[in-house]
């Protein structure tokens, strides 16, 4: 599956609130086999409200618009963009 260019991602807090991503070009998975998974890397700006939210806030799950629809997924690493954020300055 594809995931079009301008779709959505939604980023939900252990809070259940809520960081509304755009994604900026077209992203196809790349496959690996030997793991048994595909990884999508994707751009995304983030917005001043969205970055507070999430330099405070741990994630709890996501959500995609896919080529096909709407699909949500738990988050395992759920304070890495937390961390992430709070080592950039804005």
């Amino acid at each position: 599956d594809d995931i079009p260019r301008g779709s959505e991602m939604r980023l939900f807090t252990l809070e259940n609130e809520r960081a509304d991503l755009y994604i900026l070009e077209k992203v196809k998975g790349k496959v690996n086999r030997r793991e048994s998974r595909t990884v999508y890397s994707l751009v995304a700006p983030i917005d001043n409200k969205s970055h507070k939210l999430l330099r405070k806030q741990m994630l709890d799950r996501i959500g995609i618009n896919w080529e096909e629809g709407y699909q949500e997924y738990e988050i395992q690493n759920i304070d890495l963009i937390k961390n992430q954020l709070n080592c950039l300055k804005k």
